[in-house]
């Protein structure tokens, strides 16, 4: 298998040849956008197999209309999805060889875990990337809080109980402010529901009145 290491020219270079044999190229992210569009070359009969959404999309009659083939391979455009993210999802299905290195999983972030996950929930692909979303959940473990509230909320949109509670916690015994302020980010404030973050009272001693302290719901774990 081949890796993908990401080099400086690649940076510069919108072509992203996930399969060398792909009919279709996504032409991911909108145009001028603060990300760059990437335009990846893949197979669609991978997509068809692992996604009732692409399924639906690159079945007849479109196909037959567009007369899809590697010698002629066809643009779709996706705009409103996120390049990077996008790219990740393709290498993952088509068993790019660096999905399996940990420290490339580690260094592409919280941020980028979460917009994985997102379009995972959208394309209807959690069962085919359930290996590497798990290896990249234990992978990170170590990350300091802010990824680890990423990651938080991309085990909650993946239905993933196990890494839910893990990141819940490590989010609420090292975060230091107040946990509504989590939520006044963008990303994490349009996927996570409010009732994650609940106030319950905690003791103190006696001469001192009972503190209303923030402590996160383990919604999904219990």
């Amino acid at each position: 298998m081949e890796d993908h290491t990401e080099s400086k020219d690649m940076k510069d270079d919108p072509n992203r040849e996930i399969s060398a044999t792909g009919d279709i190229i996504l032409v991911v992210g909108a145009p001028n956008s603060e990300d760059s569009q990437l335009r990846l070359r893949v197979q669609s009969t991978i997509l068809r197999e692992v996604s009732t959404v692409f399924r639906a999309m690159l079945s007849p009659p479109w196909v037959e209309s567009q007369g899809i083939a590697a010698e002629n391979p066809k643009e779709i455009q996706l705009p409103e999805d996120e390049p990077k993210a996008m790219e990740i999802v393709c290498l993952a299905l088509h068993f790019r060889s660096n999905l399996t290195n940990p420290h490339w999983l580690e260094e592409q972030g919280g941020q980028r875990m979460l917009d994985v996950a997102i379009l995972i929930e959208k394309y209807d692909l959690k069962a085919s990337m359930k290996f590497i979303t798990d290896t990249w959940f234990r992978q990170s473990m170590g990350s300091i809080m802010e990824e680890s509230v990423y990651r938080m909320a991309a085990a909650w949109i993946l239905e993933d109980d196990e890494f839910f509670a893990k990141y819940s916690w490590i989010v609420m015994i090292t975060y230091p402010g107040p946990y509504a302020k989590l939520l006044s980010q963008e990303p994490l404030r349009e996927r996570l529901p409010p009732h994650i973050f609940q106030f319950k009272n905690i003791a103190t001693p006696t001469d001192h009145p009972p503190l209303l302290r923030p402590t996160i719901n383990f919604c999904l774990a219990i």
